[in-house]
């Protein structure tokens, strides 16, 4: 049920962006890379994914091999400063975070710990660093910067401050219930606005307990 809501909510970004000329993809968060199987965006030529959690690298390779554009794992976190973190693996592998992130007193926390039985069941050590710092290896050309962080969006584009300027669109996904620790939806909007962003769209599924908006830079 939740991977058909997931790429049913893919269908309703792909048929927006079909028509966008959309060249590199960063997308940090990247999962099992279902957001680039199912998006197939059809202009792109180079794509960059960061994914910290080990379970999820073999299938994450395996499903974009079968693409022809040029593509590049970081098996790292992303965040706004370099070193080591703890990262907690969920039963339901998506919604895994870093350990500084988790709220568990929230009412959000408890339902998933106690009534869904997404329990955090396994931490492990890995590098975190700032996007910044990978800008030398990107092709900025055309680029859409696609976060998916489980409450960490905010660490990851204060590490992105001079990478921003490159960006020609972001699409970030929001929580309407929040799990996570000073994690605030309005510092979201106040930092891209700041780096001239402008939202176009917002995309939302059932259950409707998130949404993922599209911002653009607007060029002055």
């Amino acid at each position: 049920m939740q991977k058909k809501l997931e790429y049913l909510h893919h269908l309703k970004i792909k048929k927006f962006l079909k028509n966008i000329k959309i060249l590199t993809l960063i997308d940090i968060g990247a999962h099992y890379g279902d957001f680039s199987k199912n998006l197939n965006l059809q202009f792109l030529k180079n794509a960059y994914f960061f994914e910290p959690n080990l379970l999820l690298h073999k299938k994450l390779e395996d499903n974009l091999s079968k693409f022809k554009f040029k593509k590049k794992i970081f098996k790292i976190a992303l965040s706004d400063n370099k070193g080591n973190s703890t990262f907690l693996i969920n039963k339901n592998l998506g919604t895994s975070s870093l350990k500084k992130n988790i709220d568990e007193k929230s009412i959000l926390f408890k339902i998933k710990e106690n009534l869904l039985k997404q329990k955090y069941y396994r931490k492990i050590n890995v590098k975190i660093d700032k996007l910044d710092n990978f800008s030398k290896e990107i092709n900025f050309k055309n680029c859409i910067l696609k976060i998916d962080t489980e409450g960490n969006e905010i660490s990851i584009l204060k590490g992105a401050k001079h990478t921003l300027n490159k960006i020609d669109y972001i699409l970030i996904e929001v929580k309407k219930i929040n799990l996570y620790k000073n994690y605030n939806v309005n510092k979201i909007y106040e930092i891209l606005h700041n780096n001239d962003f402008k939202k176009i769209k917002t995309f939302s599924t059932f259950p409707f307990i998130y949404k993922d908006i599209l911002f653009k830079k607007i060029k002055l």
